[in-house]
């Protein structure tokens, strides 16, 4: 009498269930396990972690956003805005020139007193903003740079 062969045994795939641990990949090299962390991760596995996980781990020009270290600057400010970025914040202001929400729009800013050429004199130091005449009916404000008066007219520079 002959024994029956032993049954064979189905064959067993070594990444089912993975030995690599989260964020890895298990790929079958021969009759082992490979491992590889995925991408967008870094590490070794069954260490594998994403570049990332709060803004301390960025360096402080940088922020922690969608697990990668990243310029907060790209959507953050207004029209006529700039950003700088303090301590992983984007921070907006208004370019030279301009005022306003730095978050939503800078304009130029637009004179709120009128005043006659014929002025004795005006103290510059009570204005944020100094008038520049295009001609003698009107003028345009611009940041402060210099001021001077005059006895009997006004003279910005």
């Amino acid at each position: 009498m002959f024994a029956a062969p032993p049954p064979l045994a189905a064959p067993t795939n070594p990444c089912h269930p993975s030995p690599c641990g989260p964020n890895a990949a298990c790929q079958v090299a021969g009759e082992s396990p490979s491992c590889s962390c995925l991408p967008d991760f870094t590490g070794s596995p069954p260490n594998c972690r994403p570049e990332c996980v709060s803004n301390g781990e960025c360096t402080s020009h940088l922020a922690c956003i969608n697990l990668k270290c990243q310029d907060p600057c790209p959507g953050s400010c207004g029209i006529n805005a700039e950003c700088r970025v303090v301590s992983h914040t984007p921070n907006c202001i208004c370019v030279s020139g301009f005022s306003g929400d730095p978050f939503r729009q800078c304009v130029v800013p637009q004179c709120k007193h009128r005043y006659s050429i014929l002025h004795v004199s005006v103290n510059c130091s009570l204005f944020n903003m100094i008038c520049k005449y295009v001609h003698y009916a009107f003028k345009y404000c611009h940041t402060v740079i210099r001021c001077a008066s005059v006895l009997t007219a006004i003279t910005v520079w």
